[in-house]
């Protein structure tokens, strides 16, 4: 499989940073700008956006913050002051893709983005994947069911009954998985599948 290549240029990128107005989160602020990011800051004690309205998040990991109760499916990048265990614990428990340390300043920020964003974004293309390999095995499960249907009631093997249904699949200009599905869901005997499917130049 071929990798894709690492995103690196963020103009237009919708940033939230979650954090009490201080020189860190100003300084940050300033430099996502210049960065060509949208950039919104809600202070601790105020609420969150809601999920759709950002594209990054930084949130200030010296806080107790609620991210667990926030259905949030962003990239999360945590500023952080304290290295203590227990804070880098909680950091990792809350799945922050990158880290900024305090004082905050231009060294690392814009490499904590690309990180962020692309491990983010690769998870994103792994789980597709993994959901296209799913409906394979689902849509592979199908095919045989209809494969079996078919030799019970032409007496056919395995083969022509795998052929029968291809070949109809083709004809229609459907996938033979689309076929076989519409044979088990219609409980449709395999020979009269010809007059149950319209042709592709029929269809609308």
């Amino acid at each position: 499989m071929t990798r894709k290549k690492p995103r690196m240029l963020f103009r237009g990128l919708r940033a939230m940073i979650w954090h009490d107005c201080d020189p860190n989160r100003q300084f940050l602020e300033l430099y996502l700008q210049r960065l060509g990011l949208r950039v919104s800051c809600c202070g601790v004690g105020g609420k969150l956006c809601e999920r759709g309205e950002f594209d990054l998040l930084f949130f200030d990991s010296d806080q107790d913050l609620p991210i667990g109760e926030l259905d949030l499916d962003v990239p999360m990048i945590a500023l952080v002051g304290s290295e203590a265990p227990s804070r880098l614990q909680w950091v990792l428990g809350h799945n922050a893709a990158s880290l900024i340390f305090k004082p905050v300043r231009s060294a690392g920020i814009y490499g904590s983005i690309v990180f962020a964003m692309n491990q983010y974004e690769e998870r994103l293309s792994i789980a597709a994947q993994q959901e296209r390999l799913n409906s394979k095995i689902r849509y592979r499960k199908l095919v045989i069911f209809a494969v079996l249907k078919t030799m019970r009631e032409q007496g056919c093997d395995e083969e022509q009954a795998f052929s029968g249904l291809r070949r109809q699949a083709m004809e229609r200009r459907i996938t033979i998985e689309m076929l076989c599905a519409d044979v088990l869901a219609k409980n449709l005997p395999a020979g009269q599948l010809r007059d149950t499917w319209p042709l592709a130049h029929d269809r609308p």
